[in-house]
């Protein structure tokens, strides 16, 4: 047990101040702080998704049902809320959630009619803090997401990995791309994953939107703390409103390798042109067991990518800038055909304008590597 809190006494003991997540480390620990810490991890009451996922576990918006009903907080962290009154540990947890295949459904596709309420009432769940508009659900090691933009997830996977780039992997199961589609013009009832996973599909579903899977680089051994939980003070605040939120945690970084890995996310995220490089999609990966810092997480997060060349956020190319003469591997793949060939594979996901869009950026790292190692501009 790391804390205590008490709602008789309104009071924190904590026990282990060193595991204390990083968003209650700033501050002198009170109850008032915990409760509102703990009120923002679960308030997903504007999701459209997520309230049909409180309707179907029939848990209300009561902050004590949630916590009752799930114990985990969070699908990127490793500790959790445990209640006085239940008897839960880390492994019967871990054997509980996230494999609810009819609450999975709900969060999908948002259908609460003829539920089988002992399979969607089975289990516990992290969807209860899942972030964003679009509606997702959790499926073990991977997030399933529904949305119009959720392929530039795919795009954004296939230009990284042809550039040798960290970002997570991503495909694409929309039926039609999966060639699912019967002569008779209907589609399967079922997708296959690595397991079999059974999703309803009706003739009133918008085919044109498409799900996708993302395989988490979270698990049981590595954790994930966002930058803005990371930094919650007011001096983060201030570097976002400027748009010096990544030169800000850039900085403070505390080794040249993690700013080497942090600046190959920038330079993938500046090709995309992804402008949701908030202070929730990116951060640093920890040890949940010492809580130490052992890395930078891959680039997630990608529908609001624009792929047309725009700057994504003030400060990205003046940290890129700066630093690309580390990256030649990079400049090499994309000089060696690697990005358009990826270009190519992401055949009709992506315009003509939307992939002269990334090649001007691509164009623009080149000069800039050139420039900073004196190498004559290739032509």
């Amino acid at each position: 047990m790391v804390a205590l809190a008490n709602r008789e006494t309104n009071s924190v003991d904590v026990k282990i101040p060193a595991k204390l997540p990083f968003g209650l480390r700033a501050k002198s620990l009170d109850f008032v702080l915990f409760m509102e810490w703990l009120n923002k991890r679960v308030d997903n009451l504007a999701r459209s998704y997520m309230n049909k996922v409180y309707l179907a576990r029939k848990i209300g918006r009561d902050l004590e049902n949630v916590l009752r009903d799930s114990c985990a907080l969070s699908i990127t962290d490793q500790f959790w809320v445990n209640r006085s009154d239940i008897d839960m540990t880390w492994s019967k947890l871990t054997e509980l959630k996230d494999w609810n295949e009819a609450l999975n459904d709900v969060a999908l596709y948002g259908n609460t009619s003829n539920l089988d309420w002992e399979k969607v009432m089975a289990g516990k769940t992290s969807l209860f803090t899942t972030k964003g508009a679009f509606s997702k659900a959790i499926l073990g090691k991977s997030m399933l997401k529904l949305g119009g933009t959720q392929e530039r997830e795919w795009v954004a996977s296939v230009i990284g990995k042809a550039l040798g780039l960290p970002v997570q992997d991503v495909t694409i199961i929309n039926p039609s791309i999966k060639k699912a589609r019967r002569k008779d013009g209907t589609f399967e009832k079922f997708f296959t994953f690595p397991i079999t996973f059974p999703f309803s599909i009706d003739k009133t579903h918008n085919y044109d939107d498409t799900l996708v899977e993302i395989n988490l680089f979270t698990s049981d051994r590595i954790s994930l703390v966002h930058a803005s939980e990371l930094y919650s003070d007011s001096a983060f605040g201030e570097a976002h409103r400027e748009g010096q939120h990544h030169r800000y945690f850039y900085d403070r970084l505390p080794n040249e390798n993690l700013k080497r890995d942090f600046e190959r996310v920038l330079i993938l995220n500046w090709l995309i042109s992804n402008h949701d490089m908030h202070g929730e999609n990116f951060g640093c990966l920890y040890c949940p067991e010492t809580f130490e810092i052992t890395g930078i997480p891959p680039s997630f997060d990608h529908n609001s990518a624009d792929f047309d060349g725009t700057i994504p956020e003030l400060d990205v190319p003046d940290i890129v800038g700066d630093s690309i003469k580390h990256h030649g591997n990079i400049i090499a793949k994309i000089e060696s055909g690697n990005l358009e060939n990826a270009l190519k594979d992401v055949k009709s996901w992506l315009t003509e304008d939307q992939k002269n869009g990334v090649r001007s950026v691509a164009a623009e790292l080149v000069r800039l590597y050139n420039q900073l190692t004196h190498c004559p501009t290739r032509t």
